[in-house]
């Protein structure tokens, strides 16, 4: 059984270099990163797996096979607790209204700043802590 101190997060990115940029940078903060390179792996992974190892998922909107929305709305219909953290090379501002609304937690452009990166992750991980 894995360690469930270490928070767990679902990183899901179609340019390898971005990927990697936010895997290096949350292993370093101490999560334990799990990777998809595209909508439709995150979908295989997430039923095989579920959600309930899952503390966060942190996903591009524009990606190959299963868009990020679908994704999105997906990961809400397994659990909708779960805190989604959408990203994007393209600041189309109605639709993460849209996506808020939703029920997604924050939204980040791209090219992403670290310490921006950081602090919503950091929120968003503690707003889905329970007590107990």
């Amino acid at each position: 059984m894995p360690d469930r101190s270490t928070k767990r997060i679902l990183v899901v990115e179609d340019e390898p270099a971005v990927l990697e940029f936010l895997k290096t940078v949350l292993v370093r903060e101490g999560y334990d990163v799990v990777l998809a390179s595209d909508g439709g792996e995150a979908l295989e992974l997430l039923t095989h797996e579920g959600t309930e190892n899952l503390d966060l998922v942190i996903t591009d909107l524009q990606l190959p096979r299963v868009m990020g929305v679908d994704l999105f709305r997906e990961v809400l219909k397994q659990d909708p607790k779960l805190k989604v953290i959408l990203i994007t090379g393209y600041g189309v501002v109605e639709e993460y209204l849209e996506l808020m609304t939703e029920g997604a937690f924050e939204y980040l452009n791209k090219p992403i700043r670290i310490n921006e990166l950081l602090r919503i992750v950091r929120e968003a991980i503690g707003a889905g802590q329970t007590v107990g």
